[in-house]
């Protein structure tokens, strides 16, 4: 079940929920569960480490003959404040998020749109509207660096004091490393952004995606024997990954199809300075203008490359498909 606070709807539409999420858009006292097991936060992405947590807050729940309750908000609330740098880019829109939280087995899960009445909650104030009079939980699983409130002044001791006097436990949950460094959203965003996919996918624990409409293009690959479709994207302050050539899956409808990606300027082509997201999906013919394509990354195969003409061109994309097709046969 997917909670969906008043307002939240402004962000995005009804089609872009799952019909296998149930919406609600005014939680009350019964469409709450009661006495849940909560843990809240961004989950950008909803890499390894929120998935270990969602795991942990259903076991949790499931100890203690109750429902696990997820809470996140939207906007992302450094967008919102404008305390991120220009270029800040996000991993997953709301409708990929629902998605991914649905996929990682949330049972429930409340959005509260990220408003500038809400950021300028106190972290008392936060504790107060929503954890004691809204939610009512048994029991809180929070990560070691837990933050909120106005200037993020909430932490984990604040939480626990709070739970003494209103009757809930609150668990900490270790962050979750590999090698020397924490699973973190912002440690994916920059190898997403240095080609790094194999570390990105990683420590998501799936390809990364992302989704846009085909658009006009100017049929240069169909002369050369590579037809490609446009895409156009993305999302406001969705990352698209590094420049270069990739072994791609594409869901068309209920199709899977495999591919191979280029996201570039084109720099064989003259007069080409735009950059353009073009994917060549294997033996497959058809007009897909105006088609929405999600993308899996599964292999980053080489940097973008200028070459001497379009044979020269032709000929690496031969070898390029042959290399998706060696990486897309070991998924």
């Amino acid at each position: 079940m997917v909670l969906i606070s008043p307002n939240v709807l402004n962000f995005f539409t009804f089609a872009d929920i799952s019909p296998l999420v149930r919406l609600i858009t005014n939680p009350t006292d019964e469409s709450l569960p009661p006495r849940s097991v909560m843990a809240f936060g961004i989950f950008d992405g909803v890499h390894r480490g929120h998935q270990i947590l969602i795991r942990h807050l259903n076991q949790l729940a499931k100890e203690r003959a109750s429902e696990s309750l997820l809470i996140t908000f939207w906007p992302h609330p450094r967008l919102f404040l404008q305390k991120a740098p220009a270029d800040f880019q996000l991993l997953s829109s709301l409708e990929e998020k629902l998605r991914l939280l649905e996929n990682a087995g949330t049972q429930n899960l409340m959005v509260i749109p990220f408003t500038k009445q809400f950021a300028s909650l106190t972290a008392d104030q936060f504790i107060q509207n929503i954890l004691v009079h809204q939610i009512k939980p048994q029991l809180i699983l929070a990560g070691e660096d837990v933050r909120f409130g106005a200037d993020a002044s909430g932490n984990r001791a604040l939480l626990s004091a709070a739970g003494q006097h209103h009757g809930w436990e609150l668990h900490l949950l270790n962050s979750q490393m590999l090698g020397n460094e924490r699973i973190s959203s912002s440690r994916i965003r920059k190898s997403l952004l240095a080609g790094d996919l194999d570390s990105a996918n990683y420590l998501l624990g799936y390809p990364y995606q992302i989704e846009g409409k085909v658009g006009p293009g100017k049929q240069i690959g169909r002369s050369i024997g590579f037809p490609t479709a446009n895409i156009d994207c993305c999302l406001e302050h969705k990352l698209v990954p590094a420049d270069g050539v990739y072994a791609v899956q594409t869901t068309l409808g209920d199709q899977i199809l495999p591919g191979m990606l280029n996201i570039g300027v084109r720099p064989t082509l003259p007069g080409q300075s735009s950059r353009t997201i073009e994917v060549h999906l294997f033996d497959v013919d058809q007009d897909l203008y105006g088609e929405t394509l999600r993308i899996s990354f599964i292999k980053r195969l080489r940097d973008e490359m200028k070459f001497s003409g379009l044979e020269a061109l032709r000929q690496q994309l031969e070898q390029d498909r042959l290399n998706a097709i060696r990486a897309l046969a070991f998924r």
